[in-house]
């Protein structure tokens, strides 16, 4: 969290109404997701990076990232996150990923 701006937007690929992590967030909003996804994965997720490409103010990430949801369900899903990083912080996160699997998994 350190490495966020107080101004930063968070966006995450889906349909807001369908899936409530999806749609753009602020810094507390993202701050309350990347919470609520701790208490969901209490083991933790393992993320491997696959890819990075850098350009300018633009870095985009290639991960996959594994875990055991709490309800007992395996998390396995890949992601795509573009950084927009200005003045060594980050000011906004674009993240791509399954949202059916998330919501596949997350449900139960």
């Amino acid at each position: 969290m350190e490495l966020l701006d107080a101004d930063v937007t968070w966006w995450v690929a889906g349909d807001p109404s369908r899936l409530k992590v999806a749609g753009l967030k602020n810094r507390s909003q993202a701050e309350r997701l990347l919470r609520g996804f701790q208490k969901a994965v209490p083991g933790g997720m393992h993320m491997t990076v696959l890819g990075i490409t850098a350009e300018n103010e633009r870095v985009a990430v290639e991960t996959e990232g594994e875990a055991q949801w709490r309800n007992g369900k395996q998390y396995h899903n890949r992601y795509h996150f573009l950084f927009e990083v200005r003045n060594s912080l980050i000011v906004t996160v674009r993240e791509y990923l399954d949202t059916l699997h998330l919501h596949d998994v997350s449900q139960g």
